[in-house]
């Protein structure tokens, strides 16, 4: 990622970003999963075509899910709503409390 003008981020080493004039793409890698963002569709897109060519990825639209957190963006508003339901769900299932209040 480096050698094609990615800054890795000092808060967390798998997540890499490169800005180019007001273009940004943000590529966070996790073991075997990534996921990647940017404010232009057109390089988001050609950024997914080279890595592709490099490497072996699926790319399986638009996210929902990553590494425990629920992800929903409100695109006419501009939000993106981020929550671990699933994660808690799961969790009060394992210690038998999914019916508390």
């Amino acid at each position: 990622m480096k050698s094609q003008g990615f800054v890795s981020s000092r808060a967390d080493p798998g997540l890499y970003i490169i800005k180019k004039a007001d273009t940004i793409v943000v590529l966070s890698v996790h073991i075997d999963d990534q996921l990647v963002a940017s404010n232009s569709r057109p390089v988001l897109d050609k950024f997914k075509e080279d890595l592709n060519e490099r490497f072996e990825c699926a790319d399986n639209g638009p996210v929902n899910y990553f590494l425990g957190f629920n992800v929903r963006p409100n695109r006419q508003q501009k939000i993106l709503y981020i929550g671990q339901e699933i994660y808690i769900d799961s969790l009060l299932e394992k210690i038998e409390m999914t019916r508390c209040n």
